[in-house]
């Protein structure tokens, strides 16, 4: 008896999957809609893609050169920012020294959307320069920089409109008095 329900349920099962399969076969020639899984491949670059095709293959990451046809429509949109660091002297003088004029910061730079400002999708570093560049979809972000308690620098608010780069400068408090 225990040999018959083994076996009539080995038969219900192959029986099934050949059903499955034919049915996803069928559906795949009928061309009807697949629906993929909302899942996102990180990529070498920092960016996301996520999967799409009648497979839900996981769409190519973008290769940084402008010749490749990435499946990802580049952002001509995003931030360029300069990081400034002051006071540099301990005492203000007046007319102002000139080796005493707040001064460029390289420091580390994250990127928020200002509705999730501790979810970071950008992060990057200001050059000797203090200049910074990121690549933005239009919305409303949050920047901070600084890697420790000084230089302080203070979140900062802008919004990318589309097609535009906003310029920002942030200015650092170096904690001199």
């Amino acid at each position: 008896m225990t040999k018959t329900i083994v076996v009539l349920l080995i038969i219900l099962g192959l029986g099934g999957a050949v059903f499955g399969y034919t049915q996803y076969k069928s559906s795949e020639e009928e061309g009807e809609q697949v629906y993929c899984t909302m899942e996102a491949k990180l990529c070498p670059d920092g960016s996301y893609v996520g999967r799409s095709g009648p497979k839900c293959e996981f769409a190519p990451c973008p290769t940084g050169d402008s010749g490749g046809d990435t499946g990802i429509v580049p952002f001509k949109s995003g931030v360029r920012g300069l990081i400034m660091v002051g006071p540099v002297c301990p005492v203000m003088q007046y007319p102002p020294v000139e080796d005493c004029n707040d001064r460029p910061l390289a420091t580390k730079v994250t990127i928020s959307r200002a509705s999730n400002p501790s979810n970071v999708i950008i992060a990057t570093v200001s050059g000797k320069d203090g200049k910074f560049t990121a690549d933005l979809a239009p919305g409303n972000y949050v920047i901070n920089a600084g890697e420790s308690q000084l230089p302080r620098c203070s979140p900062t608010s802008i919004t990318v409109l589309p097609n535009k780069y906003a310029s920002i400068t942030i200015s650092c408090d170096s904690g001199i008095r």
